[in-house]
């Protein structure tokens, strides 16, 4: 295995460069056997090494192209849309059969939310993004809005289709803790993995394609915690209608509450030593954010991050929903309803008597601009003359605010 440092990926400074080696040397003696096992089917080139893609001691009877083969991948990036896009590209293309591939990895400060999922009812998008400036993120998988930061651990199962088992990957994630810590860690009815039967530190997701598929799981170790009730949370919540999926909310806590001495090094290692467990055919790969968009050997994955970058999938692919505002909030009339389609708003209605002109020409302009206040605040700048006179100067300063109002970014 040969680690080479890139300058490729920001995030890592030279702390962060130390740790990987410290982790390297650690899970060397493990892996003294991969240069006797390259056989097997190569899927790309990585740090000198070579990887093939998924497998648990269940799937050890292998199938007619012989044994199964365990492979991990250590991301050396922290960028979240450039882990997701290698993940799916993986996923979408590499041959995994007779293969089980473990892939770990870490983001940066972001809110993930699933692919079916509403952000503007899942997260306070403002804060997320002008307060904080963390990223906003919807992957491909489904399930509910996570919270990611350096304190928290992504790990990813990728297999054939027919691997899938949710709960026996969770069965490593378990064991590799409590054998390693005295802590008390259980899988609940949900499959997420809970702390002394009452905190969540994890939660997971999964895809499944036409021949593969992963179970990716979250594992929170020293996340900011206190953060999660503000950044998972909105007060818009109970004024959104649609039929978005929604997410379960729980007490979260991290794995250092219970023990302190649980790092991100020792997790690593316990995590892979228990997944590569009396397996004879392994090999481990340290992967970068150059290689991994390397379009060489995984086209399309360019491609792929840029799609999950844009705005028109991370806002745009909302399913339909409603937000509502009363303009006086001691009564119910003079609601305000915006129709939001696609990230685009397509109908505002208004309570009351005399505006149905007034909001007719309100709709020609703004049909099919996005749920995003710069550009309705420049449509409103553009046509503020006409809507003033449709609506006279005190009516149109209220119902402008109250739109506002309700686009929270």
């Amino acid at each position: 295995v040969v680690y080479k440092r890139t300058p490729t990926c920001s995030e890592l400074d030279f702390a962060r460069v130390v740790a990987k080696m410290k982790i390297l040397t650690k899970l060397l003696p493990i892996f003294e056997r991969i240069s006797r096992n390259r056989r097997g089917a190569v899927l790309g080139r990585h740090g000198g090494g070579t990887w093939a893609g998924p497998s648990r001691t269940d799937y050890t009877q292998g199938g007619e192209q012989g044994p199964v083969k365990r492979n991990v991948i250590l991301s050396q990036c922290t960028d979240p849309f450039t882990n997701l896009a290698f993940e799916e590209w993986v996923c979408e293309n590499a041959d995994l059969t007779n293969a089980q591939t473990l892939f770990l990895w870490q983001n940066e400060p972001s809110v993930v939310i699933g692919r079916h999922q509403n952000p503007w009812k899942e997260c306070d998008v403002h804060s997320l993004l002008k307060k904080h400036s963390y990223k906003m993120v919807r992957r491909r998988s489904g399930g509910g809005a996570v919270y990611h930061d350096l304190g928290n651990l992504n790990i990813t199962f990728l297999a054939p289709k027919q691997f899938y088992d949710r709960r026996r990957n969770l069965e490593i994630v378990v064991d590799a803790v409590t054998k390693s810590w005295d802590v008390d860690v259980s899988i609940n009815d949900r499959h997420d993995l809970m702390l002394d039967k009452m905190f969540k530190i994890s939660g997971s997701a999964a895809r499944i394609s036409k021949r593969n598929c992963y179970h990716h799981c979250t594992l929170m170790f020293a996340s900011r915690t206190d953060l999660v009730p503000a950044l998972l949370h909105t007060d818009r919540r109970d004024a959104i209608r649609c039929k978005a999926t929604d997410s379960v909310r729980s007490a979260v806590s991290t794995l250092q509450t219970a023990e302190p001495a649980i790092s991100r090094d020792a997790l690593v290692y316990s995590i892979v030593n228990e997944f590569l467990r009396g397996q004879p055919r392994t090999n481990l790969s340290f992967i970068n954010e150059h290689q991994m968009m390397n379009e060489h050997s995984h086209p399309g994955a360019q491609a792929l991050r840029a799609e999950l970058q844009d705005w028109d999938w991370i806002f745009g692919k909302t399913p339909r929903f409603s937000v509502q505002g009363d303009r006086d909030p001691s009564s119910a009339s003079g609601r305000v309803v915006i129709t939001v389609g696609r990230g685009l708003i397509e109908d505002i209605a208004v309570d009351g008597a005399g505006v149905e002109d007034g909001i007719r020409e309100l709709n020609a302009y703004l049909r099919g601009v996005r749920f995003w206040r710069h550009p309705v605040l420049t449509v409103f700048g553009q046509q503020d003359e006409r809507l003033r006179y449709r609506f006279g100067d005190a009516e149109w300063k209220e119902l402008m605010g109250t739109i506002m109002g309700l686009i929270p970014v």
